[in-house]
């Protein structure tokens, strides 16, 4: 994989990031064999949160616990880029925010400890809570920078004009903002995604011009769609796959990558990567992979640029 420096930061990363939350969390053996593997193909960037795990019988944050073994045991946390997230609303309320910076230094307590290390590379906040100003939001971020334990900041599930109001506010004020988005991005259009989860963001045209004219790095989850395209090709749709990406758009994107894939030799894996690696500002898609191979073919993605042609073709 390539390394890509972040813009406004000292961050030079893979430009695939690896979801540490999507191996099985009790499996310790197949976890750390996919970590061994991401790293051995060049990856150096990790995504985790302080939410993954809770929502199991055992109620705790047992990725980042796991993440945390495997970096000791590997001994490799100065050369791990270590993102993790916080001030996700509890899971038996998500209409009720945690944005107050005893939340916020609460969850980054709980996921250093885990994590066994004394600082994150890029703390994200997991979800907005646009009940509050983005001012207020900053300046609370601005005093858990003060703690030392985080390097920068990033924001998780954001609206574009709530996005552009932190950046204008950072600016004016002179203090640390976002240095990334993640929103939920990929090439299949999701069913009823909002009715899904309404605390959640999908890129949409108004996010993709504002990262056009920001310069401002993207992170998309669920980059690949669950495999939706790669699955599809096989006959291999889970229904409650097709429930989620089972529609005429989609339909339609497979087609095209159909005849993308006959002409480049490229997989359907490697498409859904390649067309958000190729756009105009910095993209670093978080892959879900649960096995060796499935990284391995992943991670072949990295140096596949499209064309303006091929792009067109995909969403035409």
């Amino acid at each position: 994989m390539k390394r890509v420096v972040i813009p406004n930061t000292d961050l030079a990363v893979s430009n695939i990031c690896y979801g540490a939350a999507y191996c099985a969390f009790e499996d310790e053996k197949k976890y750390f064999n996919c970590l061994d593997c991401f790293i051995d193909r060049g990856g150096s960037f990790l995504d985790t949160a302080n939410i993954y795990g809770k929502w199991l019988p055992h109620g705790t944050n047992s990725n980042e616990i796991m993440l945390g073994k495997w970096m000791r045991d590997r001994k490799n946390r100065d050369k791990i880029t270590i993102a993790t997230k916080a001030a996700h609303p509890e899971l038996s309320a998500m209409h009720i925010h945690r944005m107050s910076y005893n939340e916020i230094v609460s969850d980054l307590n709980e996921s250093l400890s885990a994590l066994d290390t004394d600082y994150a590379d890029i703390l994200w906040l997991h979800r907005d809570a646009e009940n509050l100003s983005v001012g207020d939001i900053l300046d609370i971020l601005s005093r858990v920078y003060e703690t030392g334990k985080v390097r920068y900041f990033g924001c998780s599930n954001w609206k574009p004009e709530r996005l552009t109001q932190a950046i204008a506010y950072a600016k004016t004020k002179g203090i640390k903002g976002f240095i990334a988005n993640q929103p939920q991005w990929s090439l299949a259009e999701p069913n009823n995604f909002y009715e899904r989860d309404i605390t959640a963001y999908r890129m949409d045209k108004q996010g993709v011009e504002l990262h056009i004219q920001t310069g401002l790095a993207a992170v998309p989850y669920t980059s690949q769609a669950v495999g939706f395209f790669a699955r599809y090709s096989k006959s291999g749709v889970s229904e409650s796959l097709l429930k989620i990406y089972d529609n005429d758009a989609n339909m339609r994107i497979y087609n095209n990558m159909r005849i993308l894939s006959e002409k480049t030799g490229y997989t359907y894996t490697q498409i859904s990567l390649a067309y958000l690696i190729s756009h105009d500002f910095l993209t670093i898609p978080i892959i879900g992979s649960k096995t060796p191979e499935q990284i391995n073919e992943s991670v072949s993605a990295a140096d596949i640029r499209l064309g303006k042609e091929e792009l067109e073709l995909l969403t035409g």
